[in-house]
């Protein structure tokens, strides 16, 4: 099996080339599996050249010496006054050939006979050549027609060279134990200082280049990271310094990777076919990170052969998928924190601050545009339009819960009052969006629904007659309860509780607020809607339950003299509506006429 060698080298954070180069021929094996497992200890081989008549030598894969010189007390032929490596053309070639096929060669320098034999190491199968052993002594002498002498030579080497490769191959073997074992222990301790690192960080990008740089360090390893756009596919973002980024695999279609939730390999050229994977890089491992429950990121991690690297990979993946959701949650909430602070700028002309409310989500998300229509109901054109930078498209109104997303567009829509939609665009004109900058598109876009059903009314526009304003305890519960794509995670029914237009304001909300109480449960969340609605939440509660309780509360309000309530209700299953969907439905049950006292 070929496999991929990184090298780490001293220029490595500066961008140098970190690949060790090897002529096409040669077996490849990662760094720390060729020089430094030569490493020794080579005391009792330098002390095996002291008692025999026999040249020995070892060299790396440069063709370097690895043992001391020879004492020049001892009485042999001196390979090293022989031949010069590693520029010597006999060793190179005997060499290159040596490390094709792994098979002994045999040349002619300097009056000696010197045979070359592989010397193999490494956990892959078949293991690679990582040294050569030489063996050498005198030339034979040309002698009358018969046996040719060098054979005879050749014989004797390889019945020396085959217990003595055993040995030396066991002490390559040894030092690579100790290796892995010193190398878990390091790598345990940076692990511990890598999680410290993330719980710093405020940015995925740096979280994923941090993962990648890590892995590199620790295994040698040809590590990328590629990110999920809104097109589904995986785009790559993250490399190391030297790649060759325009001969790199650029991107990794979606559905391949969508049925992976734990680290895999690819198993057939099938796979690699619809990954588009290069074959040359067989021994890839691919991890998925999630955020919430989607793949948003894919690594992968080539050029790597200890066992370990799996459970590390698995280790790893959990860990960075929780602070990739974390840090998911925390952009979200922050940039509309951002957007609502400019927003509560009202003391500006409204356009302006709209504008300046654009402004922030555009510059979070890196978006070239961005705008806001609201739309009336049954209207087609937007009663308002606010823009802020360079937009091309415009993508109309969109419906509450139906947004979209392509790598260059994301369009979301809030409810904005009863009949109103608040339908938010941003666009780029170059790089693509990802699934997080939807993510936090949709969570802007409700931040401007909830401050427009409150400014509306304020402006004296029609269309905000019983606008929702933010509540407090029921939208923050509902705000809350909602999984990645918005939409509410347990099943229950929403009311809205409204009274005809006969009666004075002045005395509704605080009439409705006690009524509702009175005909609900204690767990049930109440909350004010607008200027002439009471919502109450009923967590578990179905259709005809939900029917009950309204029958319930227009029980108690007939009680109390209130005989002009309009009660509109919405019944959700888990994980179906988003917030704004069921808000939506229910004021438009509520004016369609739902039930009346």
């Amino acid at each position: 099996m070929m496999t991929t060698c990184m090298k780490r080298e001293d220029n490595y954070a500066s961008g140098g080339d970190w690949r060790l180069s090897y002529d096409s021929t040669d077996t490849i094996v990662p760094r720390r599996e060729g020089r430094a497992l030569l490493a020794g200890p080579w005391d009792w081989l330098e002390q095996l050249r002291l008692r025999f008549d026999l040249p020995i030598e070892i060299l790396d894969k440069r063709r370097q010496y690895v043992l001391a010189p020879a004492p020049t007390r001892v009485r042999v032929p001196d390979i090293r006054a022989a031949i010069t490596p590693p520029d010597d053309e006999r060793l190179r070639e005997a060499a290159a050939a040596v490390f094709r096929t792994g098979k002994a060669r045999s040349f002619a320098a300097g009056g000696l006979h010197l045979r070359v034999f592989p010397l193999f190491a490494g956990q892959q199968v078949p293991r690679g050549v990582v040294g050569l052993l030489l063996l050498g002594t005198e030339a034979p002498v040309a002698s009358a027609p018969g046996p040719d002498p060098a054979e005879e030579v050749d014989r004797r080497l390889d019945a020396a060279g085959q217990w003595l490769t055993v040995a030396v191959e066991a002490t390559i073997d040894a030092t690579a134990l100790r290796s892995d074992e010193t190398h878990a222990a390091e790598r345990f301790g940076t692990i511990i200082d890598l999680v410290e690192a993330f719980g710093r960080m405020d940015d995925d990008r740096q979280l994923i280049d941090l993962t990648v740089e890590a892995l590199a360090m620790w295994y040698d390893a040809d590590v990328r990271g590629y990110r999920q756009d809104v097109s589904g596919q995986f785009v790559l973002e993250a490399w190391l310094p030297g790649l060759d980024v325009s001969q790199a695999v650029r991107s990794l279609p979606g559905n391949a990777v969508w049925d992976h939730d734990e680290v895999f390999r690819l198993e057939s050229p099938r796979d690699f076919e619809d990954l588009g994977w290069d074959p040359e890089l067989g021994d890839t491992l691919f991890v998925p990170l999630a955020v919430e429950d989607s793949t948003e990121w894919v690594l992968t991690v080539s050029g790597v052969t200890e066992p370990s690297i799996e459970a590390t990979l698995t280790l790893l993946r959990r860990v960075v998928s929780l602070h990739l959701a974390q840090l998911d949650r925390d952009a979200s909430s922050r940039v509309a924190r951002m957007t609502a602070g400019r927003l509560a700028l009202c003391d500006a002309p409204f356009d302006e601050v709209v504008r300046m409310g654009l402004e922030t989500l555009a510059g979070s998300i890196g978006a070239s545009g961005s705008q806001v229509a609201i739309y009336r109901q049954g209207q087609d054109a937007p009663a308002t339009l606010i823009r802020w930078g360079t937009i091309q498209r415009d993508p109309g109104l969109v419906e509450v819960g139906q947004d979209s997303a392509t790598p260059h567009g994301i369009a979301s829509s809030a409810v904005a009052g009863p009949g109103v939609t608040a339908v938010l665009w941003c666009e780029k004109q170059i790089e693509a969006f990802s699934t997080a900058d939807a993510r936090i598109a949709h969570s802007v876009a409700t931040t401007f629904g909830n401050w427009f059903c409150g400014t509306i009314i304020k402006r004296g526009d029609p269309v905000g007659e019983q606008a929702p304003k933010p509540s407090s305890d029921l939208m923050e519960r509902m705000r809350e309860s909602v999984d990645r794509r918005g939409r509410i995670v347990f099943m229950g029914s929403l009311a809205i509780v409204a009274p005809e237009s006969d009666l004075p304001a002045a005395v509704e909300l605080d009439e409705l607020e006690k009524i509702v109480r009175r005909g609900v449960r204690s767990s049930d969340t109440i909350g004010v809607l607008s200027d002439r609605a009471v919502g109450v939440l009923l967590e578990g509660i179905d259709d005809p339950t939900g029917r009950l309780i309204i029958d319930r509360i227009l029980r108690v309000a007939q009680r109390h003299g209130l005989y002009s309530l309009r009660i509109g209700m919405t019944t959700f299953h888990a994980s179906s509506d988003t917030v704004d969907a069921i808000l939506e439905q229910t004021f438009s049950n509520a004016r369609r006429g739902g039930a009346k006292a």
